[in-house]
């Protein structure tokens, strides 16, 4: 996107590696129990934690059959 609209800010990140996390069902519920599974795996993903981020694309709209992509870096 090359335009930001009004009533966001832009941020620039440097690029990192990161593992792809898919959080299904009902939200926000679905997005938590996802973040309990990557934090209770904590040890063995090899987090990097510069930065992470969500994705709330069409399909995160989708009442019970939501789903939303969760990246974590890793080194």
């Amino acid at each position: 996107m090359d335009e930001i609209p009004q009533v966001l800010t832009g941020r620039e990140f440097q690029p990192e590696q990161f593992q792809k996390f898919t959080a299904k069902g009902a939200m926000p519920a679905a997005v938590g129990n996802c973040w309990m599974n990557i934090w209770q795996r904590d040890a063995e993903l090899n987090r990097k934690y510069s930065y992470d981020f969500e994705v709330y694309g069409e399909k995160s709209q989708q009442g019970d059959n939501s789903e939303v992509d969760i990246y974590i870096a890793t080194k």
